[in-house]
């Protein structure tokens, strides 16, 4: 005699398929989150990491990097597979990004491969979500 059960294999196999894809879902359901992150920081006036710009050294009317909300306006996160790409189609967000010899860094996105814990925490809750609704 001979019995066989599939259905609980071809189940488990069904949730391992749709794991392998969670890097890339995770990747296009956060950028919206990302984005209001970037926001929330730049109206702050802060760094990913928390450190306040830099001051100008000159007082203007308007806070800094907002006078036409060019930049601010001009973030986009796009995912690329399991990759999240950040841009700004400002032109000069680069030199506020890197500074220059006059002009402070007054970054907006991270920097150096370590992401900012506010990052982490959106990043880690939407791989949770997703992870139950696979595993539920």
């Amino acid at each position: 005699m001979t019995a066989s059960w599939s259905a609980p294999l071809n189940a488990f196999s069904g949730k391992l398929t749709a794991l392998a894809k969670l890097p890339q879902e995770v990747a296009e359901t956060v950028e919206d989150e990302l984005k209001k992150q970037v926001q929330a920081d730049f109206n702050r006036g802060k760094d990913p990491y928390g450190e306040a710009w830099t001051k100008r050294k000159k007082a203007y009317p308007w806070p800094i990097m907002r006078k036409s909300k060019t930049t601010l306006n001009s973030y986009a996160f796009n995912a690329k597979g399991k990759t999240i790409v950040a841009r700004n189609t400002s032109p000069w967000a680069k030199y506020h990004q890197k500074g220059t010899s006059t002009l402070p860094i007054r970054m907006v996105l991270p920097e150096g491969g370590v992401l900012p814990k506010t990052w982490n925490r959106i990043i880690s809750k939407q791989i949770r979500r997703t992870f139950k609704k696979i595993f539920k």
